[in-house]
């Protein structure tokens, strides 16, 4: 990171160079922020900025310098909007291509704070640094360290891609996970609504047998039942609080409803086993209130794993088609370049070809003329020698 911020705020200093045109009271307050800025006094340092914005409201250096210290606090947005300001008022390249420079480096450290909560907005704050970036070389072509850092900030882009895609695959691993649950909590489900239903025919029975031997040994049957669904419900609670941790799954309370179900169905158990049929009807029922609780939470818990992994899929698609543009963009703007490369060279050679010509031209010509001259000059000798010294009109030439 220490080479991406080589120059992240360029020096307040090397823009104030001269505060002639500003009068004398702007230009005073300015030194005066400038040099709380670089004592790390920034909210007395912009408040002298301020004042010094009041009485020349058009100045864009004074707006890039509330930039530099709304960066400093770490206040992004604020940062951008002076950058901004600073880049519209400017009337000289290097001021506007610094600030948009400027703007790019805010984008990236909003970029970098939102890596541990959105990717999709940490990339889209990515795409924003190289637009800004590539808006500052527009202006400023040699403007290294942009090219740098767009370079850098790819990168990073690339990095986020990856985590996207890791989360899209645990977002799916949640939501077949959920899925999973689901199923199991709806078994367990329809196993208590069995034990309730073996618990009524008991009662039933009960009633007109009293208290038989049968019955007994049914009701200690059913205990048994009862006591093997808690632990089959307490076990999954606890394997859903694993997943939860592994995958990073809101199963907080799921968990909590199955183990309280667990809980009540652990006091049926003991009642039924103590021939209290009547009392054990109750806990069962709360057990399953709690178990039907469980699913719904399970429920929001996979809307919530699949909503995830769509936006996800959705933020990667974005940020691929992004790419694709920008490389269309640049391949485009390659061919160009290569096109007015070979239309430059075409015309050197046709440049060439012409200059060439015009030599042989010239040579041609020479050589023509010398020849009429010649033939010129034989002519009249033999004009001369057939009439005595007679020199007639050459109407050849």
């Amino acid at each position: 990171m220490n080479r991406f911020f080589i120059i992240l705020i360029l020096s307040v200093n090397i823009l104030f160079i001269s505060f002639d045109a500003y009068g004398a009271s702007p230009g005073k307050l300015v030194r005066k922020g400038n040099s709380l800025y670089a004592k790390e006094k920034y909210d007395d340092a912009l408040k002298a900025y301020e004042e010094a914005s009041v009485e020349s409201p058009e100045s864009a250096r004074i707006y890039f310098n509330k930039g530099n210290v709304y960066f400093k606090k770490n206040e992004y947005k604020k940062a951008i909007d002076s950058f901004e300001q600073s880049a519209l008022k400017s009337k000289q390249a290097d001021v506007e291509a610094d600030s948009r420079y400027n703007i790019g480096n805010c984008w990236f450290r909003e970029a970098e704070r939102q890596m541990d909560g959105d990717l999709n907005k940490s990339m889209d704050a990515c795409r924003k640094s190289i637009n800004s970036y590539q808006e500052a070389l527009d202006l400023k072509p040699d403007f290294k360290e942009a090219k740098e850092n767009i370079e850098i900030v790819r990168l990073k882009i690339k990095a986020i891609l990856d985590e996207i895609k890791k989360q899209e695959e645990n977002a799916k691993k949640q939501q077949e996970a959920a899925q999973d649950n689901e199923k199991k909590i709806k078994q367990l489900i329809e196993k208590q609504k069995q034990l309730m239903e073996q618990n009524n025919r008991l009662s039933d029975e009960k009633k007109k047998a009293d208290d038989s031997q049968k019955i007994k040994n049914r009701a200690t049957t059913l205990a048994k039942e009862q006591k093997q669904l808690s632990q089959e419900t307490q076990n999954l609670a606890e394997n859903i609080k694993q997943q939860g941790q592994t995958l990073k799954m809101p199963t907080d309370q799921t968990e909590k409803h199955l183990d309280q179900s667990a809980k009540e169905q652990k006091k049926a158990s003991d009642q039924i086993k103590e021939n209290k049929l009547s009392d054990a009807k109750g806990k069962q029922k709360q057990a399953l209130d709690e178990l039907e609780k469980a699913l719904r939470s399970m429920k929001n818990c996979g809307k919530q794993c699949q909503r995830k992994q769509e936006e996800q899929k959705q933020g990667g698609k974005q940020e691929q088609k992004e790419q694709d543009s920008r490389q269309e963009k640049q391949d485009q703007k390659n061919q160009e370049q290569n096109q007015g490369q070979q239309v430059s060279g075409d015309k050197k050679e046709e440049k060439k070809q012409e200059q060439q010509e015009q030599t042989v031209n010239m040579q041609m010509t020479e050589s023509a003329q010398d020849i009429l001259d010649e033939e010129k000059k034989n002519k009249q000798q033999r004009t001369l020698r057939s009439t005595g010294g007679y020199k007639a009109v050459d109407r050849d030439w």
